[in-house]
């Protein structure tokens, strides 16, 4: 596997497995650009994912956060 986007597709596939196969989803969310406990389009997407898991396939995958995001987090 050479094709630079074959790794990057395994490791994504690899990546969101672990996630599924996790009981915990911990989220280091920093404050970061002015906003307190600040969580990212890659984050959230992330946090989506344990969710749907929890929902479709009848996972219990635990999300926790290190800070609550503020308001200005116009992602919540």
């Amino acid at each position: 596997m050479s094709d630079p986007r074959q790794r990057v597709s395994r490791n994504l596939d690899d990546f969101f497995l672990n996630i599924a196969a996790a009981d915990l989803f911990f989220v280091f969310n920093q404050d970061r650009k002015g906003v307190l406990g600040y969580i990212g389009a890659a984050t959230f997407s992330e946090m989506k994912y344990c969710l749907m898991q929890n929902l479709i396939h009848g996972k219990r995958i635990k999300i926790v956060l290190f800070k609550e995001p503020s308001e200005e987090n116009f992602l919540f």
